[in-house]
């Protein structure tokens, strides 16, 4: 029999094994690399449990599907978009300001 140094398949696990592990991970207080080592995963395989997955709804829109990512997804109803100032040049260029900005970094844009 040959020596067969191929490495060993990967291992598939349910989502609910997937959010046991990650929630594991998240009360051990412990890094991402430091778990995985710990425990014997693949740290690309964890990273990719562990980051939000991205899925397009019904309308088209692409919305954050991860319950375990730990951020809930923000909606801004009206947003502002006033400036507190316009720079218009004869070339097209436009330079909208949003607040108030020292005299030196105008100087600095300008050049």
């Amino acid at each position: 029999m040959e020596n067969d140094n191929r490495p060993p398949l990967p291992v598939r696990r349910s989502k609910q094994e997937i959010k046991t592990i990650v929630e594991q991970w998240r009360q051990s207080g412990k890094s991402k690399a430091q778990f995985c080592l710990e425990n014997n995963f693949n740290y690309q395989t964890f990273f990719g449990w562990v980051k939000p997955k991205i899925k397009k709804s019904q309308s088209g829109k692409k919305e954050n599907q991860s319950i375990m990512s730990g951020f809930t997804a923000l909606k801004i109803k009206n947003p502002v978009n006033e400036s507190f100032a316009e720079i218009h040049f004869e070339s097209g260029t436009k330079i909208y300001l949003h607040q108030t900005v020292p005299v030196n970094y105008l100087k600095e844009l300008i050049r």
